[in-house]
């Protein structure tokens, strides 16, 4: 059984399993991933809130690990960064430009 304990202020865990909980309806036992996507700003490591949502996401992710549904939280820079290693859209660096900024 899963447990959620204390406060989560900026990440909704209750949504995250409804998510997956249909996704385990869709697709029963078959081995699924659901992206958790999150937007942070480039001086993240500045702002507690952002390390508190990073920890909240990554604490859920590692508590339903064995599950068929695997958890990814991923903010938009380290999807960006994937994208860079292989065949980047050619709207990245617009997206880049658009939303990596300092707060």
């Amino acid at each position: 059984m899963l447990r959620l304990r204390g406060q989560r202020r900026f990440f909704d865990a209750a949504q995250i399993i409804k998510h997956a909980f249909g996704l385990l309806r869709c697709f029963g036992t078959r081995k699924v991933q659901l992206v958790y996507l999150y937007w942070e700003p480039r001086n993240a490591g500045d702002w507690p809130e952002c390390r508190e949502l990073r920890e909240q996401a990554d604490d859920l992710a590692n508590k339903v690990r064995r599950s068929t549904v695997r958890l990814i939280p991923m903010s938009y820079h380290e999807l960006w960064e994937d994208w860079q290693s292989h065949n980047p859209p050619t709207h990245l660096e617009y997206l880049r430009n658009r939303y990596e900024t300092d707060v």
